[in-house]
């Protein structure tokens, strides 16, 4: 079964985010808006090993803020997604922290540039995925939320989403 490690913010106006994702990402119905943080993987590890590395890679880590409010993406793939600002360093860390461990290391995409971001739109034509994000730019986002914990989450068959752990943060 796949997993994955991922942040689900708290955004004040997360309708916004809602009202792009229903339009242009499949699997908006699949799983709340979220940050990676360990893209999906299927391993023999165990769900308990893998909340006791969660936990070891985040025992010191604080409570933080984060700011999104830019559109961009990988209009190549067909991705759109708002950029991560503020709290950009920290997710950085975090992510760094967990692909450190020599159990999940081993799923660590080097083919391409960790950038922490929040996707909106997928599967999209390239020059369909940069003309939305273009457009969307025009319009004037900020999203910001703090962020208390870290999820561990099972992706089901049908791509659903099903949390079951969250690590809060200090």
């Amino acid at each position: 079964m796949l997993r994955s490690i991922l942040i689900f913010p708290q955004f004040a106006n997360n309708l916004e985010i809602d009202l792009i994702r229903k339009r242009i990402d499949p699997l908006y119905k699949n799983i709340r808006p979220h940050i990676s943080l360990v893209f999906p993987f299927d391993s023999p590890i165990s769900d308990d090993r893998l909340i006791t590395l969660t936990q070891e890679s985040l025992k010191k880590v604080d409570c933080f803020k984060i700011e999104l409010n830019h559109l961009d993406g990988d209009f190549r793939g067909g991705y759109i997604w708002l950029e991560v600002g503020q709290g950009r360093k920290e997710i950085e860390i975090i992510h760094d922290s967990l692909y450190k461990n020599s159990e999940l290391s081993v799923f660590l995409r080097k083919d391409i540039p960790y950038v922490p971001h929040l996707t909106v739109g997928q599967q999209l034509r390239a020059l369909q995925a940069e003309g939305l994000a273009r457009q969307l730019n025009k319009k004037s986002f900020l999203f910001g939320s703090e962020i208390k914990s870290i999820s561990i989450e099972h992706i089901l068959q049908n791509n659903d989403s099903e949390e079951f752990y969250q690590a809060f943060l200090r």
